[in-house]
């Protein structure tokens, strides 16, 4: 007799195995472990390579003083619409946005896209344009922002 029942729940066990119910409570299990692996995030947006895919903003004003076009004066701040609303961010902000990958930052200007990265001088973080052979500086030939 014992050897019944437990052929008998072999068989059970199979037969569950294979039931719809415990497919999709694998299927869960298995979406489960992939968002704790980093590559998709609850709301749905794809993670690449394990890290949040950043949002793109273009920057179409910049703020300056006190001489706006001085190369040798830092950004202050960006700013610029997405979605219809305004944004603007001190210069401290966007190279902690870029730098965490929660935002991408560029810059149109004449046709011509390019990213703004994050730069060091003498150990200090600022804000420019990826190298794309064009002049004037993109960054700098943005207006003043309100």
């Amino acid at each position: 007799m014992r050897s019944r029942n437990s052929a008998f729940s072999r068989c059970n066990s199979s037969r569950l195995a294979r039931s719809p119910f415990t497919r999709l409570s694998s299927r869960i299990a298995e979406i489960r472990r992939i968002l704790e692996l980093g590559r998709y995030s609850l709301s749905g947006q794809y993670l690449q390579g394990g890290h949040k895919m950043a949002a793109r903003y273009q920057v179409t004003c910049i703020n300056k003083g006190p001489t706006h076009h001085d190369p040798h004066t830092r950004i202050q701040a960006i700013g610029g619409v997405h979605n219809g609303q305004h944004w603007k961010l001190t210069e401290a902000q966007a190279i902690a946005q870029i730098e965490s990958r929660t935002y991408e930052f560029y810059v149109s200007v004449k046709g011509h896209t390019v990213d703004v990265i994050v730069a060091i001088h003498l150990g200090r973080k600022y804000l420019k344009t990826r190298a794309d052979d064009y002049s004037p500086d993109n960054l700098l030939s943005l207006p003043e922002c309100p």
